[in-house]
């Protein structure tokens, strides 16, 4: 069996794989809670997986408070994470790097249609290979997912005005990642 990779192939694993290098090489850039925002999303998830909602415990009798700055969408999508893995912050990282490389498949079947490889190629590599990109892939905060999620949000509505269906599944996936969207940041990225 023939394992070579052909065409714009070796350039999207290229892509991949720098991109990846470039995560890991950062991945403990910075302590968890040095932007603060991290650390309230951690214990957010935390919370929810311990079944006491979204609060935060603060003080010397751990009195709980809700936060009023952090939507509650993007720990409660964490949160099954922080609750197989309770003292991981490592776990609750990956999936920020989970959602940037999701983030890039939708980003490449986004531009499929509207350019040609060797420019959808740049455009992907432009994002993949982005300093700030890689520094939001390895951190627990909402940036990725929203990204993740606000995209496939355009790819679903570009999937709904090319199909024939006026009420169809692209329809239904596109309201889903807007409200989805809007439960994780309530500000655009």
């Amino acid at each position: 069996m023939h394992l070579l990779l052909s065409g714009s192939r070796k350039y999207l694993v290229a892509i991949g794989l720098l991109s990846l290098i470039l995560v890991i090489a950062r991945f403990d850039e910075f302590a968890v809670g040095s932007m603060a925002d991290d650390a309230v999303y951690a214990e957010l998830a935390r919370s929810i997986s311990e079944g006491r909602g979204p609060v935060l415990h603060v003080g010397p009798t751990e009195h709980s408070v809700a936060p009023i700055t952090q939507p509650t969408g993007y720990p409660l999508l964490i949160s099954p994470v922080a609750y197989f893995f309770p003292a991981s912050l490592t776990a609750l990282k990956l999936c920020s790097t989970l959602f940037f490389f999701l983030l890039l498949l939708v980003l490449y079947a986004l531009l499929k249609p509207f350019s040609k490889s060797n420019e959808r190629l740049a455009l992907l590599a432009l994002v993949a290979l982005n300093p700030w990109a890689i520094a939001y892939a390895n951190r627990v905060f909402s940036e990725t997912a929203y990204t993740l999620v606000s995209l496939t949000a355009v790819l679903s509505y570009d999937r709904w005005l090319r199909g024939q269906k006026v009420f169809g599944l692209s329809l239904v996936k596109m309201a889903f990642c807007l409200a989805l969207g809007t439960a994780i940041r309530s500000i655009g990225f």
